[in-house]
């Protein structure tokens, strides 16, 4: 899978990186900003986003809504990463088109197991 992460803590996307690399045998591409990982993702279309909510530049929330408001993002997977208590998380995530919400850090092998939550509401 192409997996974009979107991460600004250096040693934890390090480490994130060369798990989804090595262990689980994805593409990954990674962004620190929510600027960049918006550039990013419009240059090669990801099957994963994997979300830090508290990026520098922007909310992780603002970039899951934009990523959300293209089209070409109907299938790509949003999921949120937060080191953070997840008290009120999971909904708000949920509002902005975030599939999954995680506190770090998260057990990758679970990548293969989600799915886009506005495409099974759509089926059933």
């Amino acid at each position: 899978m192409k997996v974009l992460l979107i991460e600004d803590h250096a040693g934890l996307a390090r480490i994130s990186c060369d798990l989804l690399r090595g262990i689980h045998g994805h593409e990954v591409e990674h962004a620190i900003t929510g600027k960049d990982a918006l550039i990013a993702a419009k240059k090669n279309i990801p099957d994963i986003v994997l979300l830090d909510l508290s990026l520098p530049d922007m909310h992780g929330y603002r970039v899951a809504e934009q990523l959300r408001e293209d089209p070409r993002f109907d299938q790509t997977i949003l999921v949120a990463l937060t080191g953070y208590g997840m008290t009120g998380a999971p909904e708000r995530s949920k509002a902005v088109g975030i599939d999954a919400h995680y506190r770090k850090p998260m057990d990758f092998s679970e990548l293969a197991q989600l799915k886009r939550i506005r495409a099974q509401t759509a089926v059933d």
